[in-house]
């Protein structure tokens, strides 16, 4: 989660420096590189640090959480994990699902081409393939120009041509499955568009005619097109813009690519320097701010045939028929080390909370967590345990799965 909400800030930042220095400028091989990274960058940027000498140290903060799965100890001192949360099962399938939700438009525009190929008039030409009466276009995929009737201006071909050249489509292919995979990252959808608009910049500025004789064949055109999803249009708005970025002069722009690159490069430094101090040792707060690490902590060991063992049905509870819930929260230090155990449960049964304080304190040293920039960090720990009486030894699941069951010896 953590690491979703570092990539979303950091194209925000990323794409604003684009916005105000870059956009609309008639630099365009610069823009398109620099939209390409702000869609890459953000992914790598939480996991970059600077070299252990260089890193400065950071003020001393909360600890990160974390809560291990349920630990249920029946009457016969027998243990067993209770499965994966239902919410984090159902938010896990969700997310694939509006994933494939946006990808869902790429995959059938995509299948549309192929049967648009499959079946169109085609003409090999030198380095790409023409296709007439198709319906669709005037417009460019991959190394196809899709004609919606006959033959068209030749400087259409030629505008498509570039599209071709230069691999546009490529791109559009690289922030559909962005867009896909990181769904909660909003600024993907104007970068993309901003792309879409860089790649017309890049084919208009490549054809060899007067600005305003190719503005006019431009508007001519404006309403005789049809789009697939993944296709470059040789009519795609806004038209003003690409009126506009046709009589703009390329020199007076060199200075805001200097400057954008510089804002760039210091905020990407920022952003590595705080990413790299050193989290200092605090107390433990009675409810610190929840956080996730990039690797939480690990035991090194099987947790629940360890409280299997360690764990023990006080008679007394027995005897009183005393059954409930206890959890203990505790952390792995920055060395892998258990401390400061104490019972979280506010009405936890005293005989069934000092039962499960007396095995928690007994857990062998932990692998010890990291954050997203490499730097060992406290980790606070909550585990549930759950002390039920039965009749019947064998323990099950919540979802009814006969699970591990370990008894003490």
């Amino acid at each position: 989660m953590l690491y979703i909400i570092q990539t979303i800030v950091y194209t925000g930042l990323m794409l604003a420096i684009y916005l105000l220095l870059l956009g609309n400028k008639p630099m365009h091989k610069f823009n398109r590189l620099y939209l390409l990274s702000t869609a890459v960058l953000p992914l790598v940027l939480p996991m970059l640090k600077l070299p252990e000498a260089y890193r400065p140290q950071q003020v001393p903060g909360s600890l990160f959480t974390g809560v291990l799965p349920e630990v249920v100890i029946n009457s016969g001192n027998n243990a067993t994990a209770v499965s994966i949360p239902l919410w984090a099962t159902i938010a896990m399938a969700l997310y694939l699902l509006v994933a494939v939700a946006f990808l869902l438009p790429g995959l059938l525009s995509y299948a549309k081409m192929r049967r648009i190929i499959g079946e169109g008039e085609k003409e090999n030409k030198d380095g790409y393939v023409l296709l007439k009466q198709t319906g669709f276009g005037p417009g460019s995929w991959g190394r196809y120009i899709f004609l919606p009737e006959g033959d068209v201006d030749e400087t259409i071909i030629e505008h498509e041509r570039v599209h071709i050249a230069l691999h546009h489509s490529l791109d559009i292919i690289f922030i559909s499955i962005m867009q896909a995979v990181m769904w909660p990252n909003v600024f993907l959808h104007l970068l993309r568009k901003e792309l879409v608009q860089v790649h017309e910049f890049q084919a208009d500025a490549a054809i060899n005619m007067e600005a305003a004789d190719y503005s006019v064949l431009l508007l001519s055109s404006l309403f005789h097109t049809d789009k697939l999803y993944l296709t470059h249009t040789f009519i795609d708005h806004p038209i003003k813009r690409r009126i506009m970025m046709l009589h703009k002069n390329k020199t007076t722009a060199k200075l805001r690519g200097v400057v954008a690159s510089l804002a760039a490069t210091c905020l990407l430094a920022c952003i590595i320097t705080m990413q790299s101090c050193e989290r200092g040792q605090t107390e433990v707060r009675k409810e610190p701010v929840l956080a996730f690490t990039a690797k939480m902590p690990e035991p090194g060991y099987d947790v629940y045939e360890f409280l299997a063992k360690a764990v023990k049905y006080p008679q007394e509870a027995k005897d009183k028929g005393i059954e409930g819930r206890v959890a203990i929260k505790f952390v792995v230090d920055k060395t892998g080390k258990i401390r400061d155990a104490e019972v979280a449960s506010k009405k936890a049964d005293p005989i069934l909370a000092q039962a499960a304080m007396d095995a928690v304190v007994q857990f062998p040293d932990w692998t010890p967590g990291e954050d997203s920039t490499g730097n060992k960090v406290p980790v606070y720990y909550t585990v549930p345990i759950t002390f039920k009486l039965e009749h019947d030894d064998t323990v099950t699941r919540q979802d009814g799965v006969v699970d591990r069951n370990v008894s003490d010896k």
